[in-house]
């Protein structure tokens, strides 16, 4: 539901109803990063941030529908951004567009809020209104200077069928996930980019431990199938799977990194699990909550 703030409420009240509107739009990326920005034509403070009018390109809404009512329907709002190659990511040498169709803003957060002006002033803002909130759910199109967004309302996640469960041999569950129930800190290994590593090729700066927190071997290929988390330099936040791991310790990504890679860089890397009964057995130990159904015949063909 749309909130107004009480100092809007009264001015509206008190007055002829003529203001200024612009809307503010916050973006959360799943790494932490923010894109804060507005369709003003100056940068906006408001709520202690700063939103910009062109660092990040500009963006624009479409409509938002609001019902009054007790339905749990699910809302979609269309948001849009135009940014040419000189608009960068923040703290990057990376276009906007080519971070945008790299992935980094599925499953993003959006917060739009519409705030209110007396005319002929700037930045005194005399409230606001809570217009939009949910998440980043498609890609409409994408060109090489303008990306469109579909965004759903929270309310989309009760339309999500559960249990999501198939009958299967192998492990249902996703590692470290509520179900599989094991700790992902526990099993994380700190390390540092080491030289001669690329953004496909992630080289070990210190050798890894030889066991991990439940003494089992972490030689290879201990992180295969498993995933490195960037906590220092350009990629911090962000996720990469491991494809293969090499006898030196160096790791092959699936994709490469969406930034470049230096020397020294911080990441911490977590196992691999290929949802078998003897991986969740020996080497975490965790064969109590394994989900595969072991004995599930394989499919057949009859032929008549």
């Amino acid at each position: 539901m749309k909130k107004i703030s009480a100092q809007l409420l009264a001015y509206l009240q008190a007055s002829t109803g003529i203001v200024s509107r612009f809307d503010l739009f916050q973006i959360i990326l799943p790494n932490g990063q923010q894109i804060l920005s507005t369709n003003a034509q100056q940068d906006i403070t408001y709520g202690g941030y700063t939103y910009r009018a062109a660092q990040y390109g500009a963006w624009e809404r479409g409509n938002v529908i609001s019902v009054a009512d007790f339905s749990l329907e699910s809302h979609a709002m269309e948001l849009s951004v135009v940014a040419g190659s000189s608009v960068l990511y923040p703290g990057s040498s990376e276009p906007l567009m080519s971070v945008i169709w790299a992935g980094l803003f599925d499953g993003a957060t959006v917060n739009v809020n519409t705030v209110y002006m007396q005319p002929g002033t700037w930045g005194d803002v005399i409230g606001a209104l809570s217009l939009f909130a949910g998440s980043i759910v498609n890609v409409q199109e994408l060109g090489r200077s303008k990306a469109q967004f579909e965004v759903r309302d929270w309310m989309y996640l009760l339309n999500l069928k559960i249990p999501q469960r198939i009958i299967q041999p192998s492990c249902p569950h996703t590692l470290f996930d509520p179900s599989c129930t094991l700790s992902q800190t526990a099993f994380g290994l700190a390390n540092t980019v080491g030289a001669g590593s690329t953004q496909s090729v992630i080289q070990a700066g210190a050798a890894w431990p030889t066991t991990d927190h439940l003494g089992n071997s972490t030689a290879s290929p201990y992180f295969q199938q498993g995933k490195i988390i960037f906590t220092s330099g350009q990629n911090v936040g962000l996720a990469a799977q491991v494809v293969t791991e090499g006898a030196n310790g160096s790791l092959t990504l699936m994709a490469p990194l969406i930034f470049p890679v230096a020397t020294g860089d911080a990441f911490t890397a977590y196992p691999g699990c290929d949802k078998q009964l003897a991986t969740c057995t020996g080497k975490f130990q965790n064969q109590i909550h394994f989900g595969g159904m072991l004995f599930v015949p394989p499919p057949e063909t009859v032929t008549g």
